[in-house]
């Protein structure tokens, strides 16, 4: 395998995983897969009919397609509820890890 085969392999399970940054005792979440927010978007698309949770799914979508707007998002979410975003923070993580 060539470096650059073996470099391109590695880029594609690294853009598989969540990373988590930790600053501090700050965790954030710096980047989510992008086939997650597709996924998102297309079941929010799909569960429309009942209402919020299709459109909760969308704006999640959306969110992780629009990495500036996810990094704002994220942050005021952080700071409202500290608990809560920690607690999907740890979720993330648990499964974002290949076995």
């Amino acid at each position: 395998m060539s470096n650059e085969t073996h470099a391109s392999a590695a880029g594609a399970e690294d853009s598989a995983q969540a990373a988590v940054e930790v600053s501090g005792k700050e965790r954030t979440l710096s980047a989510l897969p992008r086939e997650l927010g597709v996924l998102l978007l297309t079941a929010g698309g799909d569960w429309s009919r009942t209402a919020w949770p299709g459109i909760a799914a969308m704006l999640a979508g959306a969110l992780i397609l629009w990495p500036k707007g996810f990094r704002k998002a994220e942050t005021w979410f952080r700071r409202r509820f500290p608990r809560a975003h920690d607690v999907g923070v740890t979720h993330v993580e648990r499964f974002s890890r290949r076995p």
